[in-house]
């Protein structure tokens, strides 16, 4: 499931962080998905963190350090590979200017608790240099930040874990030498995916909407009359077809929030208790059983039993053949889920759906797949349709938003299972998982499901191909979800319905016959006032109230009204408690075990929890405006300006807001968000450093975003373009701050021997005197020591 955080309702999920290390992908892992989810931690659990090496952060002190080792590395790997290019002014003037990589305590250099390498002539020709591993995810994100100022060409490397680490170049090349270096394993398809909220240019003719005067038939014919992309109007003068589709479907949903008793159908909506009396997932039918590693390693497979439990949706033709099948079953419910990529909520995107329904069969609906993009749609008339309940788990988090967003698919008429789990308060909690395991799933599939859902809930599920794995997983987050939404009703409704209704019974039958006892002692004085008149009628009157009695204990109630079963033979008793009152006990000899849907409407926790699904279902996207002056990298670059560490000119601010209308130009064009493009913290990095070239370019993003990838391209040449007029327009050489180091190669390196003359530079040739970075370091030393002594001498005094 898609990862995200409504606090109000304690959903949770993956932070997106907006960083360099983010936007171009340099650290994927660390900026991963959301997808669908621990749904939810708590805040417990957050603090439990504290303090762990991932939340931990550098000084100031330390990226001080670590800037000098940077620059120190960048030096003495150019001098001794390029040494032509380094000898010219600019290079010498760019080290020089503004530095402090003077240190000479190199062997074993240790910052902020971590052993940096010696910087050696083997480490100065080699192609690359790692960096500790022991390294967290936030002091990661610094280093790339730093190495973004430096010029250095940067990418994370490793498995998550302990083997994951930062790795560091001069050479455009270098990085291609690792051999575990994260790449993406595809890029997302920004021109063939284009998110159905964005492509404004659709138009749409008039389409009849539910006015609340159909029948509950008609409704859902009307939902199923397609209307979607593919129903685009060439009449410039017709109404945006996001604007209608969104007004009417937005309409139809506040319908089923104003009338939550549409919710349940009369056709479908009935409980057998005596049926459901101990059932759970495993006792469930067959079809509703746990996927399996080996049934998902083999999704083409023409093993009959595999094709019928479930399908892998990866090609055009296979996502037309999935509507067939579920619009040709008449499925009473639907299960779905989405797995997004969501660094941050201005950059979302789906990138798997999985789909089940009341046969059982599973659907996962690989949406990157070339082709199945545009024909997902075709699922919007079944989600509309109100008389199909679609069954997911905590869906107004990002699930409803995303089917909106990317294929102008509205759900109406949900039941969601999280929030069902809440109103139960179920001991093991509210996770899909945890609710799953509540209702029998197992010991061995619920440990199962919990280690996938560990593993690859915050994966970045834009990795292709889909591992067994992935998919298996992905099965799980619907397989159970048409079932428990039979067993969370059954335990919602049961305590009112079913097992106090005998009682309730016996409780109306007392009041019943108190109130004719009342009568009876009434009539009695009635009498004793005729017999002193001489009028005896006892026997007509105690005959007239045993025949109400008798009317009342015989009289059976519309089977459908009751919960008694027709065939129940009832017998009455009438007796009397300790202060002579009588009352008539109805005894049954069973209860009737099938309620209806006009019973369960009148319970209180089931509609609530049906009204708060539907209140869910208004999640819908909104288009969502990234402030470009709000971004967290300019703050720290103007920060940094205005302390004096690094250049930050008018002319760079100007190139900034250009480049961002030049994004959002670009996003309207292709159809997609802008987020999509490119981050504005590359954007800022593009001002900063003024690139003139992708090789250049390189040193934010390692791996560039795919309509950057070609050099020759329109958005391409449009981006560089800008840069040039703002380098052009910077005369003095305060007020320019290009990227001074020109983009080499490690093969031209070893091509023209420059690592092969015997060169003996050693790390001294390199490192200079380090007085003035020691004596800062000291004086702030002292500072602090005197400081912290200061503090102490007050608190006590005040004591």
């Amino acid at each position: 499931m898609g990862r995200f955080k409504r606090r109000q309702h304690g959903y949770s999920g993956a932070k997106g962080s907006n960083s360099w290390a983010e936007s171009s992908t340099s650290e994927p892992g660390d900026a991963s998905s959301n997808s669908s989810s621990t749904k939810h931690n708590n805040k417990n659990n957050n603090r439990s963190f504290r303090g762990s090496p991932d939340s931990r952060s550098f000084s100031p002190l330390d990226q001080r350090r670590i800037r000098s080792f940077l620059l120190a590395y960048r030096d003495g790997a150019w001098k001794l590979c390029h040494p032509q290019d380094y000898s010219s002014s600019s290079i010498h003037d760019a080290t020089t200017d503004n530095t402090e990589h003077q240190f000479q305590d190199a062997i074993s250099l240790t910052i902020g608790g971590h052993t940096f390498p010696d910087l050696t002539q083997e480490v100065f020709s080699a192609p690359y240099l790692e960096l500790p591993s022991t390294i967290g995810s936030k002091q990661r994100r610094t280093i790339h930040e730093l190495c973004v100022d430096v010029d250095l060409y940067h990418c994370g490397a490793g498995d998550r874990g302990s083997t994951r680490r930062i790795v560091i170049s001069i050479h455009f090349d270098g990085l291609d030498h690792v051999a575990d270096l994260e790449r993406p394993s595809t890029a997302l398809p920004v021109r063939t995916c284009r998110p159905w909220f964005y492509r404004s240019d659709m138009t749409i003719e008039n389409h009849p909407v539910d006015d609340g005067h159909m029948t509950e038939k008609e409704a859902g014919d009307l939902a199923q009359t397609p209307v979607h992309a593919n129903n685009v109007c060439s009449k410039k003068s017709e109404e945006n077809l996001v604007e209608k589709m969104t007004r009417e479907n937005r309409h139809s949903i506040q319908r089923m929030i104003d009338q939550p008793g549409r919710c349940l159908r009369d056709a479908h909506d009935s409980l057998d208790f005596a049926e459901l009396d101990g059932a759970d997932l495993s006792t469930m039918t067959s079809s509703s059983s746990p996927p399996t590693l080996e049934s998902c390693s083999n999704p083409s497979t023409e093993n009959e039993t595999d094709a019928s439990s479930w399908m892998l949706v990866d090609s055009a033709e296979k996502m037309r053949q999935c509507v067939r099948e579920i619009a040709d079953s008449h499925p009473s419910e639907i299960g779905f889920d989405l797995e997004m990529y969501n660094p941050s909520k201005y950059t979302q995107i789906t990138c798997l759906l999985q789909l089940t329904t009341t046969d059982g069969k599973d659907y996962v609906v690989d949406v990157l797949s070339e082709g199945v993009w545009d024909e997902v749609s075709g699922l919007a008339p079944l989600f509309a349709d109100p008389t199909i309940v679609k069954i997911g788990h905590a869906i107004g988090g990002m699930d409803v938003s995303s089917l909106s967003r990317d294929f102008g698919i509205f759900v109406v008429n949900s039941f969601d299972t999280y929030e069902s789990a809440r109103e139960l308060r179920l001991s093991k909690g509210s996770g899909l998982a945890s609710v799953c395991q509540h209702y029998g799933l197992g010991e061995t599939h619920s440990t199962e499901y919990s280690s996938l859902k560990q593993v690859y809930q915050r994966t970045d599920w834009r990795k292709r191909p889909l591992t067994p794995e992935m998919m298996q997983y992905a099965r799980y987050d619907v397989k159970f979800l048409v079932p428990l939404r039979l067993l969370l009703m059954r335990d919602l409704t049961r305590a009112q319905l079913y097992d106090h209704s005998a009682q309730d019974e016996r409780d109306e039958a007392r009041m019943v016959a108190k109130a004719l006892a009342t009568t009876l002692n009434h009539h009695g004085d009635d009498d004793d006032d005729d017999e002193d008149n001489g009028n005896i009628n006892n026997d007509d009157g105690m005959n007239g109230i045993d025949d109400a009695i008798s009317s009342f204990s015989s009289t059976s109630a519309d089977p459908d009204e009751a919960y008694f079963t027709s065939a129940d033979t009832d017998s009455t008793t009438t007796t009397f408690d300790e202060d002579g009152d009588m009352y008539i006990e109805k005894q049954t000899k069973s209860r009737k075990s099938v309620v209806k849907a006009k019973e369960l409407r009148m319970h209180v926790g089931l509609m609530r929890v049906i009204t708060v699904s539907q209140h869910r279902c208004l999640s819908i996207w909104t288009d969502k405006t990234e402030s470009s002056l709000k971004n967290s990298s300019l703050a720290s670059i103007l920060q940094r300006s205005a302390m004096g560490e690094t250049v930050w000119s008018e002319p760079q601010m100007v190139l900034y807001e250009r480049l961002v209308e030049w994004r959002e130009e670009c996003a309207k064009t292709i159809g997609t968000m802008p987020g999509l493009i490119c981050s504005l913290d590359l954007l800022v990095a593009v001002a900063w450093k003024r690139p003139t070239c992708l090789a250049e370019f390189r040193r934010f993003a390692y791996f560039l975003p795919e309509l950057l990838e070609e050099e020759k391209s329109t958005h391409v040449l449009q981006l560089f373009s800008l840069v040039q007029e703002s380098v052009d327009e910077s005369h003095s050489a305060e007020s320019a701050s290009p990227s001074t180091f020109p983009a080499r190669s490690f093969h031209d390196a070893v091509v023209r021997g420059d690592l092969s003359q015997g060169n003996t530079k050693t790390r001294e040739s390199v490192v200079h005197d380090s007085s003035n970075f020691k004596r800062r370091a000291a004086t702030l030393l002292v500072a602090t020591v005197v400081l912290g002594a200061v503090l102490t001498i007050v608190q006590k005094r005040r004591h």
